[in-house]
């Protein structure tokens, strides 16, 4: 078992910032396509032979944002349509969630593949960051397209098979790595219902 590393650590801690980044409030209008809303959702996926999956409360938003980012050639600033989505699982009589998996695709536009991330081509978007946490073993899982590069390239995407009025779907297989650095691929489907 490989212990935790600085670079793990600040791929987790800059995922978590895009992540707020994506909370923050914007003056432009969101997109009035797909889903905005908190309802029933579920995922399944595997990581090395293990299998993952449950049944929670899920929620997508797409909002526009600027996000300032370094790329090949230094810090620039881009406006993302950002889909941002998760899906909890809270026991009955907790107020935390014990499971959530969570992500987001910067550039969103719809049903289609979104590659994953990296610094050569950020303008284009892509996915941005894929989590999973189980708070109550301390498991964590995540894909976080941004810091891979053209040097180190990585193969993988989230293929968006319907955002409509009633149903967010994806399919996807993501290089991924654990808490540990531990690494392998993160492939599943996950579906986020709207009433």
């Amino acid at each position: 078992m490989k212990p935790f590393s600085f670079k793990y650590g600040l791929f987790i801690i800059l995922a978590a910032c895009a992540g707020l980044s994506a909370c923050t409030p914007n003056d432009d209008p969101p997109p009035t396509s797909g889903p905005i809303t908190e309802t029933k959702a579920s995922c399944s996926f595997s990581f090395q032979g293990q299998g993952y999956g449950f049944e929670g409360n899920g929620s997508a938003t797409i909002s526009n944002d600027d996000m300032p980012l370094l790329t090949n050639s230094g810090l620039d600033t881009f406006n993302f349509d950002l889909l941002s989505f998760s899906i909890g699982r809270v026991e009955t009589g907790s107020l935390l969630p014990s499971e959530v998996f969570s992500g987001s695709i910067l550039n969103y536009s719809g049903p289609g593949t979104y590659p994953l991330l990296d610094a050569g081509s950020v303008a284009e978007g892509g996915v941005f960051t894929l989590l999973y946490t189980d708070y109550e073993s301390s498991d964590s899982l995540y894909a976080i397209g941004y810091f891979y590069s053209p040097s180190s390239p990585q193969q993988g995407s989230i293929t968006i098979t319907r955002d409509d009025s009633q149903l967010l779907e994806a399919t996807f297989s993501l290089p991924s790595a654990d808490t540990f650095g531990e690494t392998g691929l993160m492939e599943g489907a996950f579906s986020i219902e709207v009433d």
